[in-house]
């Protein structure tokens, strides 16, 4: 009796088997999971994608964006015997994806008699199959593998198949173009190693099959409106190809509708989706019945891409708050290694260099906003005892000047030099006895007048030769006693003309025009009718009109979209900048991030790496006192970051001291 029994449940088994009308030799499990891929006629190839696809298709786990879970139920037609499967796909950020998926069919309860037909007990007889799958990317293919086995158990009895291999291969065919979406082709070879398994001393073997899906994927009425069209064919070892067809229409991917074809079955089903949730239905005929099936699957945490992009942005953070580091510990390095030397060349004497280094370190220290006390007040030391030798030999210097003008009888400059030198010292009793002497002297109002007519002379002289600041310097001194002499203040206005028309002269030879014409504004008030003014602005109007013909016309296109190879190659240069800067090659590090932004301006945070670089750069060579090449690294910061004061500062600072230092006849 126990024997009948056994039979009764292995005759379950070949019914279940007989679902799809194999040989007798294949697995049960090829009726396939998911209600979705089954409404669609078992044309699951190319569309399965979420928990299902360890079985249907494990390359299309690659294209997995969610933790995914699904559970899958039904009975197979009028009997007892359940039909279930739940999967899991856990998709990783560089990993590829992995898969795992567990079908179960039998039947419980089955009452076990002996000959008599006597109660005995209970037993179950059920069938097990596990996939355990990987998918990832490669370029533009997708690939996966699943290993497999099977275990059957009938009350006391099991048996174990030896694993199974089953081989993906996929990948896009074809780009969006119109409302035609996209294209997949996805081949599947299942049991490329043979599970084998031995049932009541008979060794079994799961035959090899081959299947070709393919899935396109249509938009003719908009995005909100999608068509799928799902084809698969395949072939069985030892059988002829087969082939399975099925529709799917999707309104604002939540309510789907489906059907499909299997060889002549036909099934039905739909589909509702709702955020993280999705429900499926499917009515599939086959030559014993019909079958109801169902399936939940829900998606969980965030998407690959959004974990991608939150590891990223979380890299980004951590390299910016690397570089913001390095670039304030080089900062607070040179503001320290400039005030110890400031220090040093105070206490040697050297007042000048200590200055320089002093208000250089103070500079550095406000930029980046550290505090300043303790330079401030060292730079203050040094700037004192600079300015008081600074006023000795400015007082030495007029002293001299004022008793070689007495000696050359030149009694308005022997007065100037005098006063201006008892300015700096009211108790030098040698500047107050000339100034006392010049004054004696001009008292003589005829000497007062030859000495004025020899000074307009002398002042024609200067500004003929352009020594207008030697010509002012004399015109103030003259004009401090002679304010209503007319010949001296039509000198006064010609070198007041002169200035402004060197200066405006000068700013049209540099290529500012707008500055140029705002000084010929200005003479136009000053001197009205002026001969020089019709020229100089034709000569302006003509320079604003080859300019205006020359310059290239400025368009604004939108950037380029980027290639996969440009990407590719950028986020590769990318990297290899920062890995350059973390390891201290600032060249380096430029040099790739430069290649970045040639390649794909405003790729990620490469604006910003390649500011606070050229900004590191320049501080390093400020320090160096090689401040052309200084200004040059902080200009490039300035283009990328037109806003950035600090920036600014640095170069309008550094071309002041450079200035200073050409008229002291010094360079960088």
């Amino acid at each position: 009796m126990r024997e009948l029994i056994v039979a009764v449940g292995l005759i379950l088994l070949i019914c279940a088997t007989a679902v799809m009308a194999d040989s007798g030799s294949e697995s049960p499990f090829t009726l396939g999971t998911g209600a979705r891929e089954l409404s669609l006629g078992g044309a699951g190839v190319a569309v399965s994608d979420g928990a299902t696809a360890p079985y249907w298709n494990p390359s299309n786990l690659a294209s997995a964006q969610h933790f995914n879970f699904t559970g899958f139920y039904s009975r197979l037609f009028d009997t007892d015997v359940a039909y279930h499967y739940a999967g899991l796909v856990w998709p990783t950020l560089e990993m590829g994806t992995f898969g795992l998926g567990v079908f179960r069919l039998g039947v419980d309860g089955i009452e076990e008699r002996d000959e008599r037909n006597l109660m005995l007990g209970y037993f179950s007889e059920q069938r097990l199959a596990a996939y355990a799958s990987y998918g990832r990317s490669l370029g533009s293919y997708r690939v996966g593998f699943s290993i497999h086995f099977e275990h059957q158990s009938l009350a006391d009895r099991t048996a174990t198949s030896t694993p199974g291999l089953t081989l993906a291969l996929g990948r896009s065919i074809a780009p969006a173009s119109g409302w035609f979406r996209s294209a997949d082709l996805t081949l599947v070879l299942r049991n490329v190693i043979t599970p084998n398994m031995t049932l009541l001393n008979e060794k079994v073997s799961l035959p090899f099959r081959a299947e070709l899906g393919s899935r396109m994927l249509l938009t003719p009425a908009g995005e909100n409106h999608k068509a799928a069209v799902n084809v698969s064919v395949g072939k069985r070892e030892g059988e002829d190809p087969y082939t399975a067809l099925g529709l799917e229409y999707s309104l604002q991917e939540m309510l789907m509708l489906r059907g499909g074809w299997d060889g002549g079955d036909l099934s039905y089903g739909a589909g509702i989706h709702f955020g993280p949730l999705s429900f499926d239905y499917a009515l599939v005929n086959r030559d014993l019945g019909t079958m109801h099936m169902f399936s939940l699957t829900t998606s969980v945490g965030s998407s690959v891409e959004q974990r991608r992009e939150a590891r990223e942005q979380r890299r980004e953070r951590e390299f910016d708050r690397m570089m913001t580091e390095r670039v304030s510990s080089q900062n607070e390095r040179m503001i320290s290694d400039l005030l110890e030397s400031g220090q040093s060349l105070l206490s040697a004497g050297e007042l000048a260099k200590a200055s320089s280094d002093l208000e250089r370190a103070l500079f550095l220290c406000r930029a980046s906003g550290g505090d300043t006390t303790k330079i401030a007040e060292v730079a203050a030391e040094a700037r004192l005892r600079l300015e008081q030798i600074a006023d000795q030999e400015r007082f030495n210097e007029l002293l001299d000047s004022a008793t070689s003008r007495f000696a050359q009888g030149d009694l308005l400059g022997t007065k100037y030099y005098a006063e201006v030198a008892l300015s700096l010292n009211a108790t030098s009793a040698i500047a107050a006895d000339l100034l006392t002497q010049a004054e004696r002297a001009m008292q003589d109002a005829s000497a007062q007048d030859r000495l004025i007519t020899d000074r307009l002379y002398t002042l024609d002289s200067l500004v003929d030769q352009g020594k207008l600041s030697e010509a002012e310097d004399l015109h103030r001194n003259i004009a401090q006693y002679t304010s209503d002499y007319p010949r001296i203040e039509a000198m006064g206005r010609r070198i007041r003309f002169e200035r402004l028309r060197r200066t405006a002269e000068a700013a049209a030879g540099d290529g500012d025009p707008v500055r140029a014409a705002s000084l010929a504004d200005s003479i136009a008030i000053l001197f009205p009718g002026h001969e020089w003014l019709p020229a100089f602005r034709q000569r302006l109007q003509r320079t604003k009109s080859e300019l205006a013909t020359t310059a290239p016309a400025k368009t604004v296109t939108a950037p380029p979209k980027l290639s996969a190879a440009v990407r590719k190659e950028a986020d590769e240069a990318y990297q290899e900048g920062q890995k350059a800067f973390a390891e201290g090659d600032l060249g380096n590090a430029i040099m790739h991030w430069e290649q970045v932004n040639r390649l794909a301006p405003n790729f990620r945070s490469v604006t910003d790496y390649l500011v606070k670089a050229y900004k590191l750069t320049g501080i390093d060579l400020y320090g160096k006192n090689r401040l052309s090449e200084a200004i040059g690294y902080w200009q490039k910061a300035l283009d990328l970051a037109p806003t950035s004061g600090e920036i600014a500062s640095y170069i309008a600072r550094t071309r002041g001291e450079m200035a200073r230092l050409e008229e002291a006849g010094e360079n960088d």
